[in-house]
């Protein structure tokens, strides 16, 4: 029962990770093209959101796909599947809560300083397009089970 009720949080987690990841990137988008919303209050409001409910998310992700690795066993008998997802989508996860901790606060200062907050935006953006497309392609992997 424990561990359903863990493959239900690791879902649910990943699902809010990948959808807020998606529409955070429309909306900095918008703001990008100055579409009535201001890119600097926008890229403000974006990194607290992935600090404060996308990193967690994320993290919860880990926390529960660890639980059902460790009732899974640790045998060396895994699919391949199975091994890219334990141990690539867990060092994402890694370097996705310390990189957007590190480098969104970064960009956030720099759009700050200067009156141009375009490229900050982008290159935000740009990270959450490359999240996206790493986190889909885990989401691949597994559906399939690549063997």
């Amino acid at each position: 029962m424990a561990y359903h009720i863990a493959l239900f949080i690791h879902v649910v987690s990943v699902a809010t990770w990948f959808g807020g990841l998606s529409m955070m990137a429309i909306w900095l988008r918008n703001a990008a093209r100055g579409e009535s919303i201001d890119a600097q209050a926008s890229l403000r409001a974006a990194h607290r959101a992935n600090m404060t409910m996308l990193v967690p998310t994320a993290i919860l992700a880990l926390i529960t796909g660890l639980y059902m690795l460790m009732n899974g066993g640790w045998g060396s008998d895994k699919p391949l599947w199975l091994l890219i997802k334990e141990r690539f989508a867990s060092t994402w996860i890694l370097i996705y809560v310390l990189w957007f901790s590190y480098a969104g606060g970064k960009l956030l200062k720099k759009a700050q300083e200067e009156k141009d907050t375009e490229i900050a935006v982008k290159r935000y953006i740009l990270w959450l397009n490359l999240s996206l497309s790493i986190l889909v392609l885990i989401i691949l992997v597994v559906t399939f089970q690549f063997s």
